[in-house]
């Protein structure tokens, strides 16, 4: 029987902010941080869409870890999403950012007697 290979679970936080990232980060986003941004952001973005609680990746194949986005640090990755192109010039994608940073302030729910199936009282 074959064993399936486990891997632990990271914040994206240590390995996608660039700003006061340490050299060896800033080795990898360099050449590898349009094409990385470019993958996960859309990623969030459906998970925005169908309610998911939250994205996990493999940034680098010989990393043993993935990395997790929750549902509670989407608009933080947005954030840094939109630095990052902004930096690069790739303005499509912020203007695609904006949209999905105003979607989420506005399903944040104000009342924690909501939920997704009606109002509970």
């Amino acid at each position: 029987m074959q064993k399936g290979k486990s891997f632990n679970t990271l914040s994206w936080k240590r390995y996608l902010i660039y700003e006061g990232a340490s050299p060896r980060v800033k080795r990898f986003l360099n050449p590898r941080g349009d094409s990385i941004f470019k993958q996960i952001t859309p990623e969030v973005f459906k998970a925005i869409d169908l309610d998911w609680p939250n994205v996990v990746f493999m940034a680098h194949p010989h990393m043993n870890a993935l990395l997790s986005i929750p549902k509670t640090q989407y608009q933080d990755f947005l954030s840094e999403s939109k630095k990052w192109f902004t930096n690069t010039e790739n303005y499509e994608m912020c203007s695609k950012i904006v949209k999905y940073e105003t979607k989420l302030n506005h399903n944040t729910p104000k009342d924690k007697s909501k939920s997704k199936k009606g109002i509970f009282i």
